[in-house]
């Protein structure tokens, strides 16, 4: 039977499935991989074809300490918050799945977890900045990483909630 239903979605599709994704790959990759060839080029303003390859430009960026404290910002907040929200998606995901609470409230839990999935950056972005603002917090580092957890945690909390319903109940008996 499911031999037959595929046969029957895939019969006169040809490679047309296949020419679609194709030209998807080449409509999102081919500007980055021209950006990069481009970006060896030795002079200021770069023609086709390039006049020779150089890496000064990356040179001068990596010299540029600008650049190099903002790489060192970026690294550090990634960082904190890979290992931030993967800890609260933890604890959210045991809070969904073997968490003493009724399924009701589970799924109240859940849905205030995703929300932040329904509603636009912007308006996150503008609600810790008054956030801050309130709490005398001030623009910084620490309401970046806010941001970044709120974002982070519904993606986190829900992949470790698939993975951890697999899990048997035994486990932390046995351990």
């Amino acid at each position: 039977m499911v031999g037959r239903a595929r046969l029957a979605l895939t019969r006169g599709a040809g490679r047309f499935p296949g020419a679609v994704v194709v030209l998807t790959l080449l409509f999102l990759y081919l500007p980055i991989l021209a950006v990069g060839y481009l970006s060896l080029s030795p002079n200021a303003q770069p023609t086709v074809p390039i006049d020779g390859f150089s890496l000064r430009w990356y040179s001068d960026v990596l010299a540029d300490s600008r650049f190099v404290r903002a790489a060192l910002t970026s690294f550090g907040l990634a960082v904190v918050s890979a290992v931030g929200g993967t800890a609260l998606g933890l604890a959210g995901a045991h809070t969904i799945v073997r968490g003493q609470l009724s399924s009701r409230l589970r799924g109240a839990v859940a849905l205030v977890i995703g929300l932040p999935l329904f509603v636009p950056t912007i308006v996150v972005a503008f609600g810790i900045g008054v956030a801050t603002g309130v709490a005398d917090i001030g623009f910084g580092y620490l309401p970046v990483i806010f941001g970044h957890l709120f974002w982070v945690l519904p993606f986190t909390t829900f992949l470790l909630t698939a993975r951890y319903t697999e899990l048997d109940d035994q486990l932390p008996e046995a351990a």
